[in-house]
């Protein structure tokens, strides 16, 4: 049986906390690559970022649609894609939480 290696694109940046920019180019790489899910490796700002980038690849809208405080705070209409968080530091939490920040 052969096994199809699923499309991808992978982006390494080592530039600390993400700005919305960076997230939103995330996305339309993903969108782009037709990504069916997403894996996050590293600190608690990639993970964060990849929560980002499951959930807007399956639901339509901006990102600030679904911001809560700085935007309009709706709800996910769909489930986010598949997500893999691989933490490679320990206390931030963010593997375990719904939020991004």
């Amino acid at each position: 049986m052969r096994h199809q290696i699923p499309k991808h694109f992978s982006r390494r940046e080592r530039l600390g906390l993400k700005t919305t920019e960076m997230v939103l180019a995330g996305v339309q790489k993903a969108r782009q690559a037709a990504c069916d899910w997403v894996i996050g490796i590293g600190g608690g700002s990639v993970i964060d970022t990849g929560k980002v980038i499951a959930a807007l690849l399956t639901n339509e809208g901006k990102l600030l649609d679904y911001l809560e405080v700085i935007g309009k705070a709706k709800p996910l209409e769909k489930m986010p894609a598949p997500y893999v968080a691989v933490p490679t530091t320990a206390g931030t939490g963010a593997e375990v939480t719904l939020n991004a920040v």
